[in-house]
């Protein structure tokens, strides 16, 4: 049936992540830079389209 390969392919989706073959943890979005609230790199480097 096909929702039982659906399935299989999820569980070895989790087994992968599990095991670190998916790549890094981290998003780069989710990566902050720390630098000053009013800095304009800071907006910079949240912004879609740098100034």
């Amino acid at each position: 049936m096909v929702e039982s390969n659906i399935i299989d392919k999820v569980y070895a989706l989790i087994t992968a992540y599990h095991e670190g073959k998916l790549g890094g943890e981290k998003m780069p979005e989710d990566e902050n830079p720390a630098l000053d609230k009013g800095s304009k790199d800071k907006f910079n480097g949240f912004s879609a389209r740098p100034y």
